[in-house]
């Protein structure tokens, strides 16, 4: 009996994992796939460190920025005929690169410009922030405590971010950084991230 219940149920349902989507934080969400073809004119990669990455298509600026440590991430996408970031979506990327205490800031538009061409370089993986903005307050503690902070941080104006990318070793993120001239760059090999950040050109 119980054999010819089962042999009319089983048939019905779904095989192990059939549409079941690989596990990721419940709050990250894959954007879309971009459409439009990338400007040209950016550098290239695909000679540093004998690893091949070519530009992805898309739109001038998409940002996926990914808080691994809140588990926390914001997708948009804005620029050319979509238009400026919202206020709204100015203070979602407020929040989610917020201070290790709590404390908020405007993050500095030419920042999320450099992340987004950092994430339009590497195929649309998401940004990982290690660091966004720091207080004064949280940036003291760190200086108090060893941890590397600079007196005068650029993470205290919004013009900051500590990264990782997705997939991407930091020689390579570091060496693409770099070539774009666009801030400091920093590479933490031991703690795998690199710095980025929009003041003098420099690196370290």
């Amino acid at each position: 009996m119980l054999g010819a219940i089962l042999s009319l149920i089983l048939p019905a349902l779904p095989a192990f994992g059939a549409g079941v989507e690989p596990l990721m934080p419940a709050a990250v969400h894959r954007p879309p796939a971009p459409a439009a073809p990338a400007p040209a004119g950016l550098p290239d990669v695909s000679a540093v460190e004998g690893t091949a990455v070519a530009p992805a298509a898309g739109p001038e600026h998409q940002l996926w920025l990914y808080n691994r440590g809140l588990d926390e991430s914001v997708w948009v996408s804005y620029g050319g005929a979509v238009g400026p970031l919202s206020p709204a979506v100015k203070r979602q990327i407020n929040h989610l690169l917020r201070s290790r205490d709590g404390a908020e800031a405007d993050i500095s538009p030419e920042l999320l410009d450099l992340l987004a061409r950092i994430h339009r370089q590497f195929n649309w993986a998401p940004i990982q922030i290690v660091c966004g903005y720091r207080s004064p307050k949280y940036n003291a503690q760190l200086r108090r405590k060893n941890r590397g902070a600079a007196r005068d941080s650029y993470h205290m104006e919004g013009m900051a971010a500590d990264i990782r990318v997705e997939g991407v070793s930091t020689k390579v993120l570091r060496a693409y950084a770099r070539s774009l001239g666009a801030g400091g760059v920093g590479y933490y090999r031991k703690r795998r991230f690199v710095h980025v950040d929009v003041g003098p050109v420099r690196s370290w």
